[in-house]
């Protein structure tokens, strides 16, 4: 308040911006699945401050002896028994 009584008032903006990328998690991290079978995979990017991070590329690779995988995260599992690990990273 100022000293003839009126409220003043100021405004500012502020820009919080994201920390560096500290970890990406892959969601499931595990799978068991029938052959031929489709499921679907995500990818949560974490930065330095726990804080998650928003429009990140990411791009999916697969073993191809154990599934296919697409560019959003489409998994189809390959018609082989077995377990493959490391089958999806990101």
């Amino acid at each position: 308040m100022s000293s003839d009584g009126l409220d003043i008032n100021t405004e500012a903006t502020i820009v919080i911006r994201p920390g560096s990328l500290s970890q990406i998690i892959l969601e499931p991290q595990s799978v068991s699945t029938s052959p031929s079978e489709q499921l679907s995979f995500s990818v949560l990017a974490i930065d330095e401050f726990g804080n998650p991070l928003t429009n990140i590329v990411t791009t999916f690779k697969a073993d191809i002896s154990a599934c296919q995988i697409d560019a959003f995260g489409r998994f189809t599992a390959g018609a082989g028994a077995g377990v493959y690990d490391n089958a999806v990273v990101v």
